[in-house]
């Protein structure tokens, strides 16, 4: 019924509709740009017709600039959605509404939900974030995977705050942090970085915070 929904569920709802309508809109009415969209969205077609889904080709020779993670997104979006501008820039567009959700989920947990709400529609209306997710690259699926790392980090620290142990939270941030790695290599872990950082030193202030160093997390991780 109508009274089940609270004006803060409406209001987060016309976020996301705001970014979906943001990432979507546009998605086929353009070719694909050079360089970068057009070297992404080959080496995907090729990975699904060469069903070689380990060694990411371009020109049929193997392409080794980024890890497959974006490229998989891709092949799998076309092979449900026909190798055109759709099919290739679907992934983005889903990531960055996600995206949208992940930091007004963030900003709640943080503050309250109109600072995350707020934070939502920034988010979602920004210029760049708004023209990468019409884009193919893999810097929209990167944010995505990091920023649920920063967001699983902050709810293990309110779980063991609250008394558990945060464990779940925990495996969920070493498995984000894996996907990051997939998507863009090495430059995905200064994220875990700064969480270490910031997790000595507040253990050493005396502030309750999570078992990070986790068995099944590294072994998700890796």
């Amino acid at each position: 019924p109508p009274s089940a929904f609270s004006p803060g569920l409406v209001i987060a709802l016309v976020v996301l509709v705001a970014a979906a309508v943001t990432a979507l809109a546009f998605q086929g009415t353009r070719g694909l740009y050079e360089t970068t969209e057009s070297r992404y969205a080959e080496v995907s077609r090729e990975m699904l017709e060469t069903g070689n889904w380990l060694v990411p080709q371009l020109d049929y020779q193997p392409h080794w600039s980024k890890p497959p993670l974006d490229y998989w997104a891709v092949a799998g979006s076309m092979a449900v959605l026909g190798v055109n501008e759709w099919g290739a820039r679907l992934p983005d567009a889903v990531a960055f509404v996600l995206t949208a959700w992940l930091v007004m989920a963030l900003g709640t947990v943080l503050w309250d939900r109109r600072t995350g709400i707020l934070a939502g529609l920034i988010y979602a209306t920004a210029p760049f974030t708004a023209g990468a997710a019409n884009t193919i690259n893999t810097d929209t699926l990167l944010t995505l995977w990091m920023l649920l790392v920063v967001f699983s980090y902050w709810r293990a620290r309110q779980a063991v705050a609250g008394g558990g142990s945060g464990r779940a939270w925990i495996l969920l941030l070493w498995t984000s942090a894996a996907l990051a790695f997939l998507t863009k290599g090495p430059p995905s872990l200064l994220v875990l970085l700064v969480i270490a950082l910031c997790h000595v030193i507040d253990r050493r202030q005396g502030r309750p915070v999570p078992r990070l160093l986790s068995l099944w997390g590294i072994l998700a991780f890796l």
